[in-house]
């Protein structure tokens, strides 16, 4: 006699925000861009978060997304100043990597008064140091800053809709890996940005008049975890200094 073999149906909650965000039809065609890429990932929600704007980015990685995305944009060497010419007409949204970003920081002073959000995609590095403290939050006058993870997807959109309601510039640095930059798996790009977060690499904060952590971490997964992932070879003092940096972060022992 055969055994009856019973299957439960298993319900999975879906967070509301992130269900209305993903039944959106999506703004990007199809492109030729590396599967696993978290830069793509970062763009589509950020359109689909923040609603119309003319697309203003700098060449590079992704130069080939923005000729498939269904919405205006402009590829220039200085996207500060393109966004600053643009958002005295148009509500704009920069997308940029690190290096663009990092060029265009004396130009930041531009944007002072103008409604931009400013998305600095950081899509390769093995410290995931943040420029945001540095280098943006201290000299540069932002209504709204804030760093984000596409491992974070509801921490995300949540910041984004919170720098569309304020006025002036607001600058979102997004940690996006990419599987070809920085040598992992494509299936693992969620997983190694949310380890960069576990580890306390990567930590989530805005200043949003004072400076505060959007995820509090109690305790931080080895940095190991996060360097295995990569295929690239640290050295012991490398992996320490890693260690140290993320527990000076947290204060934790």
């Amino acid at each position: 006699m055969e055994e009856e073999i019973t299957i439960e149906e298993v319900k999975v909650e879906v967070n509301p925000l992130i269900k209305e965000i993903a039944e959106k039809p999506s703004p990007i065609g199809s492109n030729s861009l590396a599967p696993g890429c978290g830069a793509l990932l970062g763009l589509k929600l950020a359109l689909q978060s923040i609603g119309e704007c003319v697309v203003v980015t700098s060449p590079g990685y992704m130069t080939l997304v923005y000729k498939s995305i269904n919405v205006p944009f402009l590829c220039v060497d200085n996207p500060v100043a393109a966004a600053a010419a643009v958002s005295e007409k148009y509500p704009v949204m920069v997308y940029a990597d690190e290096c663009s970003t990092r060029r265009c920081l004396q130009s930041f002073l531009t944007l002072k008064r103008r409604n931009v959000i400013y998305i600095c995609y950081k899509d390769q590095g093995r410290s995931g140091k943040s420029i945001m403290l540095n280098d943006i939050a201290k000299n540069v006058p932002s209504s709204y800053s804030c760093t984000a993870s596409i491992s974070e997807i509801e921490d995300y959109i949540k910041k984004l809709r919170k720098a569309v309601e304020k006025k002036g510039l607001k600058f979102v640095e997004l940690f996006a890996p990419s599987p070809e930059l920085m040598r992992f798996d494509p299936s693992n790009t969620i997983e190694v940005a949310r380890m960069a977060v576990e580890t306390g690499i990567w930590p989530l904060y805005e200043k949003d008049g004072k400076l505060s952590f959007t995820k509090k971490l109690t305790k931080l997964e080895p940095v190991e975890r996060y360097t295995e992932m990569l295929d690239i070879k640290l050295s012991e003092d490398e992996i320490k200094k890693l260690q140290e940096r993320a527990k000076k972060i947290w204060q934790i022992k």
